[in-house]
């Protein structure tokens, strides 16, 4: 499992992410979330779609969505 720290948005059952670079997390990766706003998006997922780039002012980071595990 991958432990994402960062920002997570949950909608119609899948949650969105943006953490520190993960080269680790690849499609079909589970992942687990905790400590999100209100629980919302707490728990573990499966990455349906992944990205991994370089933002300017962010440096390496890594967007995913996941569907529940």
């Amino acid at each position: 499992y991958v432990a994402a720290q960062g920002t997570c948005l949950e909608r119609a059952g899948r949650v969105h992410i943006t953490v520190p670079g993960c080269p680790a997390l690849d499609i079909a990766s589970p992942f687990a979330l905790e400590d999100c706003p209100g629980g919302r998006g707490d728990g573990t997922w499966v990455a349906v779609a992944v990205e991994h780039r370089f933002a300017p002012g962010q440096g390496f980071i890594t967007r995913a969505t996941g569907v529940p595990a």
